[in-house]
């Protein structure tokens, strides 16, 4: 069951945030989210990237690509505040673990945002 098809037998209107941590397949979730996101119905999207990605064949990569297609930010979630993934450098795959935020372009965020990722630095 995708959870697009959750989202409508249950006729969310609205998701403020959606939480992801399904141990590596997070990518395959967010797939099942194209409907929603083409809507722009959901704000946030919390999930966890690890070492368990590599057992699913993702990638930030896939991430960045699939959410950029829609109306949507890429950022990695440090402590005090936001870093905004603006373009994807493979040095981004480090498989470590990470929580990352997707968040709607235009849109108030849960925490502050200092800066850009530079993977170089």
């Amino acid at each position: 069951v995708t959870l697009d098809k959750l989202i409508k037998k249950y006729n969310f209107k609205k998701v403020i945030f959606l939480k992801i941590d399904i141990e590596g397949a997070e990518y395959n979730a967010l797939l099942g989210l194209k409907n929603s996101l083409t809507k722009g119905i959901i704000d946030f999207i919390l999930f966890e990237y690890n070492q368990t990605w590599i057992k699913f064949g993702s990638s930030l990569l896939d991430v960045f690509n699939f959410i950029t297609k829609f109306d949507y930010k890429l950022y990695r979630i440090r402590p005090n505040d936001l870093l905004l993934v603006e373009k994807y450098d493979y040095t981004l795959e480090d498989f470590t673990y990470s929580n990352y935020l997707i968040a709607k372009k235009k849109i108030k965020l849960p925490l502050q945002y200092k800066r850009k990722v530079n993977p170089m630095t």
